[in-house]
């Protein structure tokens, strides 16, 4: 399920009265995964994203912790089988848990910019306000 939380206006050109804003959207949603590989999900969700910032988080069990890499960022811990993500970058995150198989949930955010175009009579109402 993905909610829209956030909209915000990022000016970037004005010419002949008509405004270009890259608009900020910022989406979440939650994937479960049930002792399935993690590489193909989140390599799908990198696809559907790949113009998008996407950040990880949440807690998996994964079936082969000794095959993790020895040096972790901070954004992901581990204690014993368990996997803990917090706002780590989905594509990090991919490299880290590429061949692992995994129970367990993860939250994704992402953030998308998407060009704009407002007529300056309604820029004002927005920019003005």
């Amino acid at each position: 399920m993905i909610k829209k939380h956030q909209t915000l206006l990022f000016p970037v050109i004005h010419f002949q009265n008509i405004y270009v804003y890259r608009k900020l959207v910022n989406q979440t949603f939650t994937q479960g995964f049930n002792d399935e590989p993690l590489g193909e999900s989140l390599e799908a969700i990198a696809q559907r994203y790949s113009n998008s910032l996407v950040l990880v988080s949440g807690s998996i069990t994964i079936d082969f912790p000794d095959e993790l890499p020895s040096s972790l960022p901070p954004e992901v811990q581990v204690y014993g089988t368990r996997v803990t993500l917090v706002y780590a970058d989905l594509n990090q995150a991919i490299s880290i848990l590429q061949d692992q198989w995994a129970i367990g949930q993860l939250d994704f955010k992402v953030f998308i910019l998407v060009p704009t175009f407002l007529n300056s009579a309604l820029s004002y109402s927005i920019i003005g306000s």
